[in-house]
Order: structure tokens, then sequence, then C-alpha cells
């Protein structure tokens, strides 16, 4: 009796589409298998144990099941989710997920692709991939060719150091003799690790070492077909398109293909599909395609490409192998080696001229940086003599109308005034009085800028442009103890500010303008 379980979607959940990333090189590795199915990877388990991963896989799960409502679907969905340990042997930091097809027969990956967006959501340190082919994970692997056993043996634990003085954890290393070729396999943690140990290979002992990488597509969802053999086919994309909606119509008349792209520079189509029976349907279909494109007489030219699913043409190998004929002879080793000793050398050379153009560059950041400072300095003490002639000004006013408030005071101590007079001469005083308070004022303000310029400008400014070894010319005595000289036009420095009033004659002036006011 069939389970209840949610109803598939139409559409494929594609949330991220957009970050998956596939490898760009050949690989020469023979494959272990052809086996397809939909699975998940997870990465960033732990992994001090061979159970470690498959332990903390388990937790996580549990922990989404214990935050999901529990429906009689769900409960179905989670009886059905297994967690498969990637090796027996040696402790690694994945696990793979599937679905048992004896409680679920028929394959679901919206379910899949469900659990795999919640893991990623509710666990940022971990990632959550489509499982890319058979066998151990190689996406996170780097393949070092070598001359001999010996070599290879000889240069394992040192291209080892070399990955950790980088800082690039190692997952696993080996040697190994596939195809009758030497070489040394190393498995990083860190996909961005793989990156960079492959645009800049290691050095070690003035020879380069140049990795190779598997060939793969990682899969976008679990009903992803690919068709190999379309290089220099530039229609591919819309003709297989195409062929797939004839091949596949559905009852409801949407699209079968969801998402279709050229992968690995034009070489690869893959398709996303709604449903598994077209997937299957599509992945079987090789004679289907050769018929269609034999009645196109545009496409009939075209070598009938070869059809499958993603899984199972990365399981497979995507491309054809190296044969025996097309592996590199001593003679290309030996160019290879030279190549590597010429390319040292360049680098060195030109490690020679960054250095020096980069000292000759921060000398002329310290240059303009003194420049700089100096003319700061010097717009600093044209500023000062601009306050400085300012606050003379007030203070001349200042005293003017200090003189002619006195001179009305001394007016009104006559006899005989008009009351008339009297009064013009108190209006006016009071005038003066208010004058006297905002030139005050503004003269205060002055005197504190002139001050903190002051302060600016009172250490001895740099030479610009002195010889090294030769000391910076002192400052006259009378200038470094601030005491005004009397050669002001030749030590350029602004005249000194007028004397402030002394506070008691302030106080008196005060004093006798509240008397004369209250006459």
């Amino acid at each position: 009796m069939p389970i209840s379980l949610p109803i598939a979607p139409k559409e494929p959940d594609l949330f991220d589409i957009d970050n998956r990333a596939s490898s760009p090189v050949e690989d020469d590795e023979e494959s272990l298998g052809n086996h397809e199915g939909l699975e998940l990877t997870v990465y960033g388990l732990d992994r001090k144990t061979t159970q470690s991963a498959v332990e903390h896989l388990q937790k996580l799960i549990r922990e989404v099941q214990k935050n999901t409502e529990r429906t009689p679907e769900v409960d179905n969905i989670f009886k059905a989710i297994r967690v498969q340990q990637a090796s027996s042997r040696t402790p690694l930091d994945y696990a793979y997920i599937y679905l048992d097809a004896g409680v679920i027969a028929q394959p679901r990956a919206d379910i899949l692709q469900a659990l795999r967006k919640t893991l990623i959501k509710d666990n940022p340190t971990i990632r959550v991939l489509w499982r890319t082919h058979s066998g151990p994970d190689k996406t996170r692997r780097l393949t070092f060719p070598m001359d001999s056993q010996k070599q290879a043996h000889e240069m394992a634990p040192k291209l080892q150091e070399w990955m950790e003085k980088k800082k690039y954890p190692v997952l696993m290393k080996y040697v190994s003799r596939p195809n009758g070729t030497w070489r040394i396999t190393i498995d990083l943690i860190e996909p961005d690790h793989v990156d960079a140990v492959f645009s800049s290979p290691p050095v070690i002992g003035g020879k380069t070492f140049y990795p190779t990488r598997p060939r793969y597509i990682i899969p976008t969802y679990g009903y992803q077909v690919g068709v190999l053999g379309c290089r220099d086919w530039h229609s591919a994309q819309r003709v297989l398109d195409k062929w797939i909606k004839e091949l596949c119509p559905r009852s409801d008349g949407l699209n079968p293909v969801y998402h279709s792209q050229m992968e690995l520079g034009g070489d690869v189509y893959t398709a996303v599909l709604r449903d598994w029976a077209s997937t299957v349907k599509v992945a079987q279909g090789k004679d289907d395609l050769r018929a269609f494109l034999a009645k196109d007489a545009l496409c009939e030219h075209i070598t009938s490409p070869h059809p499958g699913l993603l899984y199972g043409l990365n399981s497979s190998g995507l491309f054809l192998k190296q044969g025996a004929s097309e592996r590199p002879s001593s003679e290309m080793l030996q160019l290879r080696h030279e190549v590597d000793a010429i390319r040292q050398q360049g680098i060195e050379g030109l490690q020679t001229v960054f250095a020096a153009q980069a000292q000759t560059r921060q000398e002329i950041a310290t240059l303009g940086n003194q420049l700089n400072t100096s003319l700061t300095a010097i717009g600093n003490l044209a500023a000062q003599h601009n306050l400085s002639s300012r606050t003379l000004q007030l203070d001349m006013l200042i005293s003017e109308l200090r003189q002619e408030r006195s001179s009305k005071e001394t007016m009104l101590c006559l006899p005989g005034i008009a009351p008339d007079i009297r009064a013009n001469y108190l209006r006016r005083i009071q005038e003066c009085e208010h004058e006297l308070v905002d030139l005050r004022q503004q003269r205060d303000e002055l005197r504190d800028q002139q001050n903190a310029l002051t302060f600016n400008t009172s250490a001895p400014l740099a030479i610009v442009g002195a010889p090294p070894g030769i000391p910076a010319p002192t400052q006259p005595r009378a200038q470094q103890t601030g005491v005004a000289t009397t050669s002001h036009a030749a030590n350029n420095t602004p005249p000194a500010p007028t004397p402030a009033p002394a506070p008691d004659q302030e106080q008196q002036d005060g004093q006798k303008e509240m008397e004369i006011t209250n006459v």
C-alpha cells in the first residue's frame, strides 16, 4: 500500500544554482563505476573517527526533525532518510544522504532538495551538495604526476609540508600508479584552497609541480541530465531543449525542461527536468536523439551526442581518456623542467624590480607627506597673521569707543547742559556699552582661534629634500623660547597681537560706567 507523501512540485527549487562550481580540467583517473542514484553529500562534518561524520550528520537530521511540524507525510519522509558512511577505513569529513527505496519507491528529488535547503540554512558551517559521482569524493582533489616511484615517495611529505606552510589543511593523501604513471593524490578540506593551489602551483627545490584535477559537473538537482559531445555546436542548447520538449510532452502543457545551460566551455549540455520519468527517458534516449537530428537538414551532419543522467556521466568520466601515445615523454618532461627554471629566474627578476619600485614609491610618499606638512604649517601661519590683523583692528575700535564714552561722560559732568542733550549723551553711552560688549566677544573668539593656530605651528618645519646625514637648520633661540624678534620680515612670523587690557582696568571702567549711568 502506498504511503502518504506531500505532492511533488511541478517546478524544482533551484535555490543556489548560481553558487555551483565545476572542475575545469581533464581527469585521467580510472573511473570507479557508473552507478546512478539520487544522493546528497554533506561536507564539514566531524572526522575524529570513521563513524564521526555519520553520527554528526544523524544529529543534524534529528534537529531538523525536531523543528519540523509533525504530520503523517513528514513522519514517512524521516522514516525513509538514510545516512551512508563515505569510508570505513579513513576518517573523512563528509557522508551521504539518500531515501530508502523500501519506504519511498519513487525517486523524489524535491524531498532531498528541501532537506538540503534546511540543512544549509540551519548549519552555516557545513556544505550540502548533490552527490557528483559514485565512489570517493573527488571535488577537492589534486593530483601531481611524478617521474618515478622514488620521486613520488620523496615528494609526498614535501608537498604536504608545503600545504601546511600555506595553511591548506589536508584531508588525505596517497601515492598510486594508475595506468603506469606514478602520482601523488591529495584531497584538501577547503575548495578555495584547491583553486589557490591550482592557480599557484607549489615550487619545491626550484621545480614547479603542476597539479591536475578531475573533470566533473556538480549537479544542480536530482533530475538533471547531460549530453556529451557538444563542442563547436553553437545551437546545441536550443536544439536539445526542443528535442526534450518533443520527447517528453506533459499533460499540463508545461515545458519538461525547467532549466538548461552549457557547461565546461560548451562541451556539455545540462538540463534540469520536472519529473523522474522524463529524466529517465532523456537519459536513455540516444537513438531518439539520433533520429531527431537526422530529420533536421541543419543538424544531420552532427555526430550524435551521448545523453545520460549527469550523476552517471560524472561517474563514468565526461571525456575520453588519454591513450598511451599521448603520455608525456622524457624529452617533454626535460623541456618542462627547463621551462620551470627559466620561469623561476623570471620570477626572481620581477621580484627585484617590484622591490625597487616599492622602495621608490615609499620615498615619493614620504616626500609628499613632508611637503603636505610644510604647506599646512605655512597655511596656518598665514591664517594666524590674518587673525592678528583682525584682532588689532578690533582693539583699535574698542579704544575709539572707550574714548568716545569717556568724552560723553565728561560732558555729563558739566553744569548747565540742556535735558535733551543730556538724554542724547546717555543714549550714546549705552550704545557704546553694547558695541563694546560685541567687540570684546569678537576679539576673544579671534584670540582663541589664534591661540589654537599658534599651538599647531609651534613645532619647527621639516626641511623638505634635505640631503641625508645633514641636520636641518635650527631656528633662532628667540623664536624657540617664544620671545618675539625685531626682524619680523626676515623670520616670516606674524606680528604679535595687541595685549588685552588688564583685568583691573576693565573692572574699573565697568564700575565707572555703572556710576555714571546711575546719575
